[in-house]
């Protein structure tokens, strides 16, 4: 694997240490550490995070304590073609942009894991790259 990548709903699930999935995205992110392998995050993805006053809080406070143990990926003109062209390529339009971001991030990587909620969404836009894998929170 050459990383590991968060959606909204695993980063969401860290954040909140708890739900359906928590355990795991941790065993996820713990066999990556193991493996040598970084975890990432899209900057989109913490866009989604920072939607209200309590959920802005909750994501500084988890950022203060276990950010350091993630890579933020800011969305360049190269990643943003990246995200138009997968969105093109599965016939999906800008309301899946933070989906769009979150597998061009993986396959600037060259490859690895995607945690999410929204399995379908994200193997239809990462159809055609055969070294991106996703795995469902649930």
């Amino acid at each position: 694997m050459s990383g590991l990548v968060l959606d909204s709903e695993a980063l969401s699930l860290l954040i909140d240490q708890r739900g359906n999935g928590y355990d795991d995205v941790r065993a996820a992110m713990t066999a990556a550490y193991n493996s040598g392998v970084k975890v990432h995050v899209p900057a989109a993805v913490l866009a989604e995070q920072f939607t209200t006053p309590t959920r802005s809080h909750a994501l500084t406070a988890f950022l203060a304590r276990d950010g350091g143990a993630l890579t933020i990926h800011d969305t360049d003109r190269r990643l943003a073609r990246k995200v138009g062209e997968l969105l093109h390529n599965a016939g999906r339009n800008s309301a899946d942009h933070v989906d769009g971001c979150v597998v061009a991030t993986c396959v600037e990587l060259g490859g690895g894991l995607i945690i999410t909620s929204d399995e379908a969404d994200l193997k239809a836009i990462s159809s055609g790259n055969p070294r991106v894998r996703v795995a469902s929170t649930s």
